[in-house]
C-alpha cells in the first residue's frame, strides 16, 4: 500500500468516524430525554394505581379558585413572572375520604396512645379561614339518615333516631338535632351541622305533564331553623319560588335521601393534639397531616382543604396578588435496610434513594415558614412522612443532600436528586426500615405532579341559578356560591334528529363568568374548559313516540379536546317546545387524570398524563330510591 492509498484510505476512515460521532450527541439527548419521559410515565401511573386500589381516599373534586377565568388554559410553568393560569388555581380538595386510623404509640414507647393520624393525599394544606369564617381545613362526617312517613312536628309523632321527614309541598327536610354513630370506641352522639340532600323536584305543571323535573345530586343545605329539637331544612330550588314568580312546586315523593353532615372542630393553631372526641389538629409546621382523637378511630371522615400556594411556602408575593399553587413533585419510596454510605464520624449507615426529579431547588427551599408565618430555624428543601407511623423528617435532621463526611461522600444531592437515609443512629436500628415515605420537593427545573379530577356531581342550569344572589328573594336563604359548594354546572340542548319527532340530547357544560368584572349584572354562561377530555357518566330516561320512559344509567362519555358539549345515545320523543324532551337524572365525573410536567434540557415545557375510569358507587343514590 502506497502512502496516497494510505492517506485516502485514513481519510474515509475520518469521515466515516466523525459522521458517528457527530451523531452520538443527538443520540444520547434521545435515549435521555425517552429515560426522562419514562421516569414520569411511571409516576403518573403510579399515583393513578395508589388511588384505584385506594378509591374511598380519592376527593369528590379537585377545585380552581373562583376568581380565574375558566376559559383559561393552562401554560408553561418556567416563567415566575407570568399571570396565574388556570391550571395553578387548582387548589381546593373537596370530600378526601379516609377511615381515622388507629392511634400511633408515643415515641418513647411508653404504649400511651398520642393521636390518630392521617396524612393528606393532595399535599401540604393551607390554615386558613377561606372561603368562610369557619375554620379551613373542613373535617366532617356524613351519616345516612333512613326517612320516616310521619311528620314529626307538633308533636303528634316521634322523632325517630337518624331520621329524616320531607315535606314534599314545602321544600322542607325535617331532622333531629342529634345523630348518633356506633363505630369508634362506642356509641357517640353528634350535633347535626348541615345535610347532604339527594332530590327530585318539579317546576309548576312538572307534576301531570313531563318534564320539567330536576334531580340534585349532593346538595348541601345549610340554612335551617330549631324548634323542639327539630332541625328544619330548605333545599335550594325552593329560593325559585317568589312572590312574583311560583317556579318551585313540589319535591317528588320517595325520591329524596340524606345524610347528616357533622363537623370536626379544629383545635387553636399551636395544640399538639386533640383535646376530645370530634376534634382534629392540623399539624402546625407544615400541614401534611390530620391528628384526631384515638377514640374516633374507625369514623369515616372527609376533609376539604386549600392546598399550601408560593405566598405561604416561600413568601413571595404579597396579599394582594392572586395566590398560586406550589409547583411540587410528590413521590412515595420503601426505606430498604440496604446501606449505600457510612458516616465516617459516627459510622453510622445509610440508604440511598433516587427521586425521581432532578436538580432539587436550593433556592428557594420547600418551606422557610410554618403555618403561622413564624420563620423556620433551618430552610427544608424536602420533606417526607412515613405513612404508617406519621413520623415528619426533613433534610435538616433524618436525612441528607449534600454531606461530604459519608463515605462515598454525598455531594451531589442537589444536583442528582440523592436522598440519603440515616439507617441507624449511634449502632441504634432506626423503625422505619420497610416502611413507606411520601416525599414532597420542588426542583429548578418546575417539575410538577398533579392529580386532576372533575367534580363528582354536576347540577343543571336552573337548579344552579339557586345559588346564586339575584335569584334569593327569601332572606332566609342567604347567597349560595357556586364555587364553595363545588358544583360544576351543565344546561340541556334539544336538537333535532333523523327519527321523526324524536330529539338528540346535548349536555353542554358550562360555566358562570363575569367576563365585564360588573358584579352588578348577572353573570355570563362560557365553556367550561375544566372537563375537557375527562369522563362523565350520565343516568337520564328517554321518552318513547308512546311518552313512556326508559331509563338508562352510566351511559359514559369523554368531552372532546376543545368542545363543551355531548350528545346522549338515545333519542327522546318530542312533546314540547317550552321543555327538554329528555329528563337528566345525574351527571358525575367518573375520571381521574395524573398530570407530570417537567423541562427538557433545551428549556421545552413537556407533560404526560395518564388517565383511568374511577367508578366508586357509578349508580348514584337517585338509582337506588328509584
Amino acid at each position: 500500500m502506497t502512502l496516497l492509498e494510505l492517506m485516502i484510505a485514513m481519510l474515509v476512515l475520518l469521515v466515516g468516524i466523525w459522521t458517528i460521532a457527530a451523531g452520538f450527541p443527538k443520540l444520547l439527548t434521545a435515549v435521555r430525554s425517552e429515560g426522562e419521559r419514562t421516569s414520569f410515565w411511571r409516576l403518573a401511573e403510579e399515583r393513578i394505581q395508589h388511588f384505584k386500589e385506594n378509591e374511598a381516599s380519592l376527593p369528590f373534586a379537585i377545585a380552581g379558585d373562583p376568581s380565574i377565568d375558566p376559559v383559561t388554559e393552562p401554560d408553561d410553568f418556567d416563567d415566575p413572572g407570568r399571570i396565574i393560569n388556570a391550571q395553578e388555581s387548582v387548589l381546593d380538595v373537596k370530600g378526601e375520604g379516609f377511615v381515622i386510623p388507629g392511634a400511633q404509640v408515643d415515641s418513647v414507647g411508653t404504649g400511651v396512645n398520642r393521636a390518630a393520624v392521617y396524612v393528606l393525599q393532595q399535599g401540604p394544606a393551607e390554615w386558613s379561614s377561606y372561603p368562610s369564617t369557619t375554620s379551613w381545613p373542613h373535617v366532617y362526617m356524613l351519616v345516612p339518615l333512613q326517612e320516616q312517613r310521619n311528620d314529626p312536628r307538633g308533636g303528634a309523632n316521634p322523632m325517630l333516631t337518624n331520621s329524616f321527614y320531607v315535606d314534599e309541598d314545602t321544600g322542607e327536610i325535617v331532622v333531629p338535632s342529634t345523630v348518633y354513630t356506633y363505630d369508634g370506641t362506642q356509641a357517640q352522639a353528634w350535633g347535626v351541622d348541615e345535610l347532604m340532600v339527594n332530590y327530585a323536584w318539579a317546576e309548576v305543571g312538572g307534576v301531570n305533564s313531563r318534564p320539567p323535573t330536576h334531580y340534585v345530586q349532593d346538595e348541601r343545605a345549610v340554612n335551617s331553623t330549631t324548634a323542639g329539637g327539630l332541625h328544619t331544612f330548605s333545599v335550594r330550588a325552593k329560593a325559585r319560588e317568589t312572590a312574583s314568580v311560583q317556579e318551585f312546586d313540589c319535591l317528588l315523593a320517595g325520591k329524596t335521601s340524606v345524610q347528616a353532615i357533622v363537623y370536626f372542630d379544629r383545635e387553636p393553631y399551636g395544640v399538639a393534639l386533640p383535646t376530645g372526641r370530634g376534634r382534629y389538629v392540623l399539624e402546625n409546621t407544615y400541614g401534611v397531616e390530620l391528628l384526631l382523637h384515638r377514640d374516633d378511630a374507625g369514623l369515616k371522615a372527609y376533609v376539604d382543604y386549600r392546598l399550601r400556594d408560593v405566598l405561604d411556602c416561600n413568601n413571595i408575593g404579597s396579599a394582594s396578588n392572586p395566590s398560586r399553587r406550589k409547583l411540587m413533585m410528590i413521590e412515595e419510596h420503601v426505606i430498604s435496610a440496604e446501606a449505600t454510605r457510612t458516616d465516617d464520624l459516627t459510622s453510622d449507615r445509610y440508604a440511598d434513594i433516587k427521586l425521581t426529579a432532578s436538580p432539587i431547588s436550593d433556592d428557594p427551599p420547600l418551606f422557610s415558614q410554618d403555618l403561622s408565618w413564624t420563620d423556620l430555624a433551618n430552610d427544608v428543601f424536602v420533606l417526607a412522612v412515613d405513612l404508617t407511623t406519621g413520623q415528619i423528617y426533613d433534610d435538616q435532621t433524618n436525612f441528607t443532600l449534600f454531606d461530604a463526611t459519608l463515605s462515598p461522600a454525598l455531594e451531589n444531592g442537589y444536583r442528582n436528586g440523592i436522598v440519603a437515609v440515616r439507617l441507624d443512629v449511634g449502632g441504634v436500628r432506626q423503625p422505619y426500615v420497610g416502611n413507606t415515605w411520601r416525599f414532597y420537593y420542588s426542583t429548578l427545573n418546575y417539575h410538577n405532579v398533579q392529580l386532576q379530577k372533575p367534580a363528582r356531581t354536576f347540577m343543571d342550569i336552573t337548579t344552579a341559578e339557586c345559588y346564586t344572589g339575584p335569584f334569593l328573594a327569601d332572606a332566609t336563604l342567604e347567597p349560595g356560591n357556586l364555587a364553595q359548594v363545588d358544583y360544576r354546572t351543565y344546561q340541556v340542548v334539544m336538537e333535532p334528529s333523523a327519527v321523526a319527532d324524536m330529539d338528540q340530547t346535548v349536555l353542554e357544560f358550562v360555566a358562570w363568568c363575569d367576563t365585564d368584572n360588573d358584579t352588578s349584572t348577572d353573570p355570563e354562561l362560557v365553556p367550561l374548559r375544566a372537563v375537557e377530555g375527562h369522563t362523565v357518566s350520565v343516568d337520564y330516561a328517554w321518552y318513547d313516540t308512546s311518552d313512556m320512559p326508559h331509563y338508562v344509567y352510566g351511559e359514559l362519555h369523554t368531552i372532546p379536546p376543545g368542545s363543551n358539549r355531548i350528545a346522549l345515545l338515545a333519542y327522546s320523543y318530542h312533546r314540547s317546545d317550552d321543555y327538554p324532551s329528555a329528563e337528566i337524572l345525574a351527571v358525575r365525573g367518573v375520571s381521574a387524570r395524573a398530570v407530570v410536567w417537567w423541562q427538557t434540557d433545551s428549556g421545552r415545557q413537556e407533560r404526560i398524563a395518564v388517565d383511568a375510569y374511577t367508578l366508586r358507587s357509578p349508580f348514584g343514590l337517585v338509582h337506588r330510591v328509584r
